[in-house]
C-alpha cells in the first residue's frame, strides 16, 4: 500500500506510462474499489495535470484519460508557441546586435543563447 500511495508521477513521465504502473500496482494489491483506484491515481498524478483537471470534471479512468491528453496537446501547443516567440526574440537581438565582434550560439531546443567575443 505504501509503494502505491508514494508512487506520484515524475515531471516528465507520460500520463499514459504512469497509468501502467500504477495500475499494475493497485491490481497486485488488490484490496481496492474501481471509485478508490480513481481517487488514488488523481491523488498522485503530477500537480499540473491537477491544477488543469479538477476532481469534479470526471468520474471514470476513461474521462481522466481523456482530460489528461487534451493537457497533454494544451501544454505541447504552449510548449511550441513559447519556442517560437524566443526564436522571434533572439532573432531581433541578433539584429540589433548587427555585429561581427559577437558570435551567437543558439540552442533553440534548450532555448538558451550564449555568446563568444
Amino acid at each position: 500500500m505504501a509503494d502505491i500511495l508514494g508512487k506520484m508521477q515524475k515531471r516528465n513521465e507520460s500520463f499514459n506510462e504512469f497509468l501502467n504502473e500504477i495500475q499494475t500496482m493497485i491490481r497486485r494489491q488488490g484490496s481496492f474499489t474501481t471509485s478508490q483506484e480513481l481517487e488514488q491515481i488523481y491523488t498522485n498524478i503530477h500537480p499540473g495535470y491537477r491544477n488543469y483537471i479538477k476532481r469534479r470534471d470526471f468520474s471514470s479512468l476513461q474521462e481522466l484519460t481523456e482530460l489528461a491528453e487534451e493537457y497533454n496537446i494544451t501544454i505541447t501547443i504552449d510548449e511550441q508557441e513559447r519556442k517560437t516567440r524566443f526564436q522571434y526574440f533572439i532573432s531581433d537581438i541578433l539584429i540589433r546586435l548587427n555585429s561581427e565582434q559577437w558570435k551567437a550560439k543558439i540552442d533553440f531546443d534548450k532555448l538558451k543563447v550564449s555568446f563568444d567575443q
